[in-house]
């Protein structure tokens, strides 16, 4: 999941500013239970 969303954090500033600000949301949300697992 942290490899995820290091790709999605990666691609972020090629992606559409809708999409970005959505897939930053979601993002977030998910990272709320990973945090301990991708540090």
């Amino acid at each position: 999941n942290y490899m995820v969303w290091r790709v999605i954090t990666d691609l972020a500033p090629y992606m559409p500013g809708k999409i970005r600000d959505g897939m930053t949301d979601f993002t977030n949300e998910k990272r709320k239970g990973v945090d301990k697992m991708g540090e």
